[in-house]
């Protein structure tokens, strides 16, 4: 049976959840959960895929995740043979690799397939027209 912790810092009440390596899975591997959100920026809105690291809530009742990102592929929004996105995953100590969202900035969730040294999503053509337009200038910089 799974235990769960909340821990209250005054302004948010962050729920741990048991590690992914514990709740087991068919193919023996942990699980890993990744999403794909819409990011405004300047210049407009981008989509962007990563990994959850945890959901919490504020005393106000607002959801929030913890994410690290993926790193896209500089000037390739989709591979051209798989149809595919290609990623890499953030440096694990990087700070900039993480960040706070609301969760009302998840689009859905994804379908991140790995492979050596990549990361694929899987898109719907549907999802993938959204994509490219929201995506169409790769620059694969973030500040």
């Amino acid at each position: 049976m799974a235990h769960y912790s909340t821990v209250c810092t005054g302004r948010y009440t962050s729920v741990a959840l048991p590690n992914n390596a514990c709740l087991g899975s068919p193919t023996g591997t942990p699980a890993r959960d990744y999403v794909k959100l819409v990011v405004e920026e300047d210049a407009g809105k981008r989509i962007y895929f990563a990994r959850c690291v945890c959901f919490f809530v504020d005393k106000n009742l607002t959801h929030f995740v913890a994410v690290r990102w993926l790193t896209e592929v500089p000037g390739v929004v989709l591979d051209p043979a798989s149809r595919m996105a290609p990623f890499t995953m953030s440096p694990e100590g990087a700070i900039t690799s993480y960040s706070v969202m609301p969760a009302t900035a998840i689009l859905n969730g994804a379908l991140v397939v790995p492979s050596p040294g990549r990361l694929w999503a899987l898109m719907s053509p549907r999802e993938e027209q959204q994509y490219i337009a929201h995506n169409y200038m790769n620059s694969s910089v973030r500040d």
